[in-house]
């Protein structure tokens, strides 16, 4: 359940985005210093939006799903509701969530919000699964992603402890989590072959400037 934990924290960023209006941002949505989060996250960053060259319509359909995942958590978490079923309930939303988002965007659009993506994230980005796909990686090489996903949400969750007992302050963290991740991507790297390496860095197409 720790990835549906850190997923639910991004749809939380997601839906309060949505409710002030879509792609309003302008930071590169990262959980202290953790990247690998969905692809439509990206959708916040206002300078993404306008190198995707949104229009209206894709604007309001994609908001109008911020609504409904706004309305549909209000739901899920009731006091004194079933925890475990709303968890698994969040992780299907999620899902059902990034598929309608993705779904609104063109093929061009599609291909090029996954090159910020990959340029964003660097290795990391190997933990998306179209990515995994886009590389060819063979089972083994996805199951070794999955574990080494599963041991980086462990130590999130650990440390999401001792923050919440104070036992570090929010600066700890967010350095304990960037040093987590590097070590995350120089795994993820060395789990390619020199040409999935190629692959990845192609995928990042054209270099995105936000400045």
């Amino acid at each position: 359940m720790n990835k549906v934990v850190f997923m639910l924290a991004a749809l939380i960023a997601i839906s309060n985005s949505f409710a002030q209006g879509f792609g309003g941002g302008q930071t590169r949505m990262r959980f202290g210093g953790m990247a690998g989060g969905p692809m439509t996250m990206l959708l916040m960053d206002s300078k993404v939006t306008e190198e995707l060259k949104l229009t209206d319509d894709q604007k309001t359909k994609l908001a109008d799903i911020g609504k409904s995942i706004q309305a549909d958590m209000g739901k899920l978490f009731q006091p004194g509701g079933d925890q475990e079923k709303a968890r698994k309930s969040m992780g299907e939303m999620m899902e059902k969530a990034t598929k309608s988002q993705m779904e609104i965007l063109t093929a061009e659009q599609k291909t090029r919000l996954q090159e910020i993506y990959v340029q964003d994230n660097g290795a990391s980005a190997i933990l998306n699964k179209d990515i995994q796909k886009g590389l060819d990686l063979k089972p083994e090489q996805v199951k070794k992603v999955a574990t080494l996903q599963e041991n980086l949400m462990k130590a999130m969750r650990t440390m999401g402890e001792k923050l919440r007992n104070q036992d570090i302050d929010f600066q700890q963290f967010q350095e304990i989590t960037q040093k987590n991740t590097a070590i995350l991507k120089k795994e993820l790297t060395d789990l390619l072959t020199e040409d999935q390496k190629k692959k990845l860095k192609a995928m990042e197409g054209k270099e995105f400037k936000r400045d």
